[in-house]
């Protein structure tokens, strides 16, 4: 899930990991540093989400599909019967 759940809360953001590559060139390395700071530090996602708009294409995310969560989609709440710990779905 990629949400806080709200005890009244009937569905949530369910999705996969999501993979980033990056361009081979000197500006993509020192967004990926910048990256990499953000993913060892705050992990805001709003910073996060900025940072990508900035790369455009110097930075390419896709979703790490594997079968259980192939795509981003709602879930609700009440299928849900065990909650595991939660885990970085960027990386």
């Amino acid at each position: 899930m990629i949400e806080k759940i709200n005890e009244d809360q009937a569905i949530a953001w369910v999705a996969p990991h999501i993979s980033v590559s990056w361009e081979d060139s000197s500006a993509a390395q020192a967004l990926q540093k910048r990256f990499n700071t953000i993913m060892n530090g705050s992990r805001d996602p709003k910073t996060l989400a900025d940072l990508f708009d900035f790369a455009g294409n110097k930075a390419v995310l896709t979703f790490e599909t594997n079968g259980v969560v192939p795509n981003p989609y709602h879930l609700k709440l009440d299928a849900v019967t065990e909650y595991m710990s939660s885990d970085l779905i960027v990386g």
